[in-house]
């Protein structure tokens, strides 16, 4: 068989896919289990099985995405995002600004003046990128400060023991 001859592939405009668990055959354009794939036809074939495959068959899943996607962003908004932009504001900042971060930090048991949380400090200072979004995925969950930086204090809190 040649590889640009598909009428040997008896092929038409259907394609198989499942449902609820069983094997369906949908038709890709209407009258298409009629219809064989030929030589001439064969660019429609391949268009209209991506279109089913990327689109229409995820349809409701692509609509229920993008109604919640539209809730965080709405719809016109996110036009005037480059990707850059958009992956800041859906993963958050990746450069974590250490003065910046100190804003966000309030004290229990203790004062900022104190020598022990200036040796926290000093430590962070010493810290690189990598290290600090380890040490903020360990007091926060996220390894990224959040788009628009915290919205809540971080408490220091001294225990003594």
């Amino acid at each position: 068989m040649a590889y640009d001859d598909v009428e040997e592939l008896c092929l038409d405009f259907t394609y198989e896919t499942e449902v609820m668990g069983q094997r369906v055959i949908k038709e890709l354009i209407p009258g298409g289990a009629d219809i064989k794939v030929t030589n001439e036809n064969k660019k429609q074939y391949v268009s209209q099985f991506c279109f089913a495959m990327t689109t229409k068959d995820v349809e409701k899943q692509l609509t229920a995405f993008l109604k919640g996607f539209r809730t965080v962003l709405p719809k016109g908004f996110i036009e005037h995002l480059n990707p850059a932009d958009l992956d800041q504001i859906i993963r958050g900042t990746p450069e974590i600004d250490l003065k910046q971060f100190k804003t966000n930090f309030s004290y229990v048991g203790c004062q900022e003046s104190d020598e022990l949380v200036k040796w926290f400090w000093d430590i962070l200072e010493t810290f690189t990128q990598e290290e600090l979004s380890t040490f903020l995925f360990f007091i926060s969950g996220s390894s990224r400060l959040p788009y628009g930086g915290l919205k809540r204090k971080i408490e220091f809190m001294k225990i003594n023991l």
